[in-house]
């Protein structure tokens, strides 16, 4: 059995390994283009809602940073609850008392875990609500 032993926590379950963690964070706007090259810019910031995290077990080092098959269940089980949205936690600083995951794709490795195998997997998150960002509170929407 391999015991957790990463910094990031998904609806009170922690991660085997730290994953690999990506941010895209859209702001809200657009350009209007006018007559005689004029343009006008929308800007309406960024929301707490725009948030989209990607984990995944590959690392930046090569080595891969697999998920148990006890955490696989877990997440399996969270994601066939249509609707439902978790508490997120990370070793960057970002607490969200609300994520919805948007997709996960776990992929099974031959590496044993117990009575299993470990998993390679990609995440995909939506962020609902912001505590903290990069460990201070945040103040946005």
């Amino acid at each position: 059995m391999i015991v957790a032993r990463g910094r990031v926590f998904l609806g009170g379950n922690q991660f085997t390994a730290d994953p690999s963690i990506e941010r895209q964070w859209t702001p809200r706007q657009s350009v209007l283009m006018g007559i005689g090259g004029t343009s006008t810019v929308q800007d309406f910031g960024r929301r707490a809602k725009d948030l989209y995290l990607t984990l995944s077990s590959a690392s930046p080092a090569g080595s891969a940073n697999w998920m148990s098959a006890a955490l696989k269940k877990a997440i399996d089980a969270m994601f066939f609850v249509r609707g439902a949205v978790f508490s997120y936690s990370d070793y960057t600083g970002l607490e969200a008392s609300a994520v919805k995951i948007i997709d996960f794709t776990p992929k099974p490795t031959f590496l044993k875990d117990e009575k299993f195998v470990l998993y390679e997997y990609t995440l995909r998150l939506k962020v609902v609500t912001i505590t903290k960002l990069d460990g201070a509170v945040y103040g946005g929407l």
